[in-house]
Order: C-alpha cells, then sequence, then structure tokens
C-alpha cells in the first residue's frame, strides 16, 4: 500500500469502469445495485472533473455498456476488449499511458475474473487502487467475495462509491459539495 494511504485527492485520481455491459444484466448478483454504485461514481467523477475511464468485455457477444451508465458518461468512449486484464489490452495500455493520477478507482464485472486481473496489473504498475465494493459484483457472492479479500489481501484499498466521493471533496465547503451529497442520498 501506499505511503500516503491512499488519500484520494482531486488532482490524483481515476475512474475505471469494467465491463458494466447489458449482457451481464441477468447473470450477475444484485446487478442493479452495483449499477447504481457505478453511475454514482462516475455522476460524482463528472460533477469534480475527474477522469472516467470504461470498457466493454467482447461488446459483439456481450453487448455495450448499460443505458444507465451511457446516459452519464458524456463522451467517454469505452475501450474494447477481449483480454480479461485491461492492460493486456494494447489500445488500453497506451491510452493509460497518459493517465497521470496514480489513484485509480476500479468498478465493475466480474469481481473475480477482470476487476481482480485488472486491480493486479495496475497495482504492479504503480498505480494505487480502491476497489468500490458496492460497484462490482460477479454471477455468484462467493466469487465477489473472494476476490475482494484478494485484492485487499494484495494491497487495493477497499471502500465504497460513496466515501471515495466524499474523500475527494475533503470539505462540506467544497463548491460542489451539495452536487455530490444529492448524488449519494
Amino acid at each position: 500500500m501506499s505511503e500516503d494511504f491512499g488519500i484520494l485527492k482531486k488532482d490524483n485520481t481515476a475512474l475505471l469502469v469494467v465491463d458494466v455491459q447489458q449482457g451481464f444484466r441477468k447473470a450477475i448478483a444484485d446487478f442493479e445495485s452495483m449499477v447504481s454504485g457505478a453511475k454514482k461514481l462516475v455522476e460524482g467523477f463528472n460533477v469534480l472533473g475527474l477522469p472516467v475511464m470504461v470498457t466493454e468485455q467482447y461488446p459483439r457477444g456481450l453487448g455495450e455498456t448499460v443505458s444507465e451508465l451511457k446516459d452519464v458518461l458524456g463522451g467517454v468512449k469505452p475501450f474494447e476488449k477481449t483480454c480479461f486484464n485491461c492492460f493486456d489490452e494494447q489500445i488500453f495500455e497506451e491510452a493509460m499511458r497518459g493517465v497521470e493520477e496514480k489513484n485509480l478507482v476500479i468498478a465493475g464485472i466480474e469481481a473475480h475474473v477482470c476487476v481482480l486481473s485488472t486491480v493486479l496489473s495496475a497495482m504492479k504498475r504503480g498505480y494505487t487502487v480502491h476497489v468500490a465494493v458496492d460497484a462490482v459484483s460477479s454471477r455468484g457472492g462467493l466469487d465477489k467475495k473472494t476476490a475482494v479479500e484478494r485484492m485487499k489481501q494484495s494491497g487495493a484499498y477497499v471502500t465504497t462509491s460513496e466515501a471515495v466521493l466524499f474523500q475527494l471533496l475533503g470539505d462540506a465547503r467544497d463548491p460542489d459539495f451539495k452536487k455530490i451529497q444529492g448524488l449519494v442520498r
């Protein structure tokens, strides 16, 4: 874990949403709740003007990013991938070279496959990783629970979407406080 204890600040944090796609809607445990957490993060990062990246696993077969997220992504274009680890896709890897933020908040599915491998790879590349547990899921609860524990054991910070957003604000006097407060209610 990082010497700064992973303190999230507006000038050092980016968001990655992994594979929250239509084809997973009926298969993933607590899908709607997970989408709600991911949407909260995307909207909050938009309010704060922070970078957001999105991936789609084989969209021809699994569909596009769910409409709830597409509606708030603005001009963010998803990175298409077939590799489970986002960093194994050359176009994603190249794009991440331009990301200066060292804290990476990760949300998405499946926790024990694409999210886990991406978290481990991001940490290997020097990112301090924060996993928003209310914004990740898997088909089975044991898979999610085990993956979250593995990420934690490996050095990722386990947090929630609300905790991320308020840590980024840091002060109730922040001009964006009311907007963020509205998102988490």
